[in-house]
């Protein structure tokens, strides 16, 4: 029996946000992103230099992800930036509260308008993410991927 304890869905994006700078469309789900890995690190108390040491970020990269989150007028970190700076707080991290918001917000980006995604947090290591595509999509086998060539996979 699943005890749930925390339950969201995902709105569609706000396409008419306002960034300065050069404007991509997942500005904000980029910046809520970073809000959170900061917030995530800071409850952690992992240091700047931790991340430097461990991760995949160039020195450059960390200034960015650390003047987009402190001063508010830098240019948000492409996604590279974010995920590698990101697996590493993660990573290093024990408690990561908010974080099922950001893995449907992302996830929101790859299915835009398509579908609606709810996520429920039933315990403190446990995340149901329900992805619902619109009757107009429909799941079904890859008619180019040979029935021979699944079985080997699956073994």
């Amino acid at each position: 029996m699943k005890k749930e304890s925390n339950k969201f869905k995902v709105k569609s994006r706000d396409k008419q946000s306002k960034t300065t700078g050069v404007r991509h469309s997942d500005d904000d789900v980029k910046k809520a992103v970073v809000d959170r890995i900061f917030k995530i690190e800071q409850l952690n108390n992992i240091p700047e230099r931790y991340v430097a040491n461990h991760s995949n970020c160039s020195r450059s990269s960390i200034g960015r992800m650390c003047k987009c989150k402190f001063d508010g007028q830098s240019p948000i970190p492409d996604w590279t930036t974010i995920h590698n700076y990101s697996a590493c707080i993660i990573g290093k991290s024990e408690f990561i509260p908010g974080f099922p918001e950001v893995l449907c917000h992302v996830l929101n980006l790859i299915v835009d308008d398509s579908a609606d995604i709810d996520c429920t947090v039933d315990n403190d290591c446990h995340i149901d993410i329900e992805i619902r595509f619109h009757t107009s999509k429909k799941l079904v086998k890859d008619p180019m991927e040979k029935e021979g060539d699944r079985e080997k996979e699956e073994q």
